[in-house]
């Protein structure tokens, strides 16, 4: 392999490691997003395995409800991808006391 062919191997490379975030909505460890960029995550008080994403700017859907402030996941299975309304969601506390039954 000469030095042009490698300069170009290595450009392809990049720019696939850079797109790929894009195209896949994991990150470059291969993290899934719970949302895209632009949207954040929601979740649904009647279903502990529901939830949705929500444009910035747009008001959340009936029967679904924001994630405390500061335990929001940016992660499919991060330490704060949980149902908030769990009995034994542990920042119980930070829930919105009229969503709690």
């Amino acid at each position: 392999m000469n030095s042009t062919t490698a300069h170009r191997t290595g450009g392809v490379l990049l720019v696939a490691a850079l797109l790929t975030p894009l195209i896949t909505g994991c990150d470059l460890l291969g993290q899934e997003g719970q949302c895209s960029a632009g949207e954040f995550p929601v979740y649904a008080t009647s279903n502990p395995n529901g939830g949705d994403c929500v444009k910035n700017g747009q008001r959340i859907p009936p029967g679904f409800a924001a994630y405390p402030e500061g335990r929001v996941p940016k992660y499919v299975g991060d330490k704060y991808d949980r149902w908030p309304l769990a009995k034994d969601y542990p920042w119980k506390d930070e829930v919105d006391p009229r969503l709690r039954k």
